[in-house]
């Protein structure tokens, strides 16, 4: 088992290592930015229709709507 400096250590080193070599950083960064797109415009839409689904009185199809959205932001 790993001391406490030891731990520190190797955090220490694995951020060097890190921050030398940028590139790694790199498409993570990528991903994630279009991740969160992805989830905030399915999002938008699942509330949109929701919204709109029940203002014309049609309740099951905007809960229908938010659960669709809602699932496939979670897969």
């Amino acid at each position: 088992m790993q001391s406490s400096a030891e731990l520190g250590n190797t955090f220490s080193r694995a951020w060097e290592l890190l921050t030398r070599n940028w590139i790694i950083i790199v498409p993570g960064l990528v991903i994630g930015i279009v991740a969160a797109l992805i989830v905030f415009m399915l999002g938008a839409v699942g509330v949109v229709s929701a919204v709109g689904a029940n203002a014309v009185g049609m309740a099951g199809a905007g809960l229908a709507a938010a659960f669709v959205s809602a699932m496939i932001i979670g897969a």
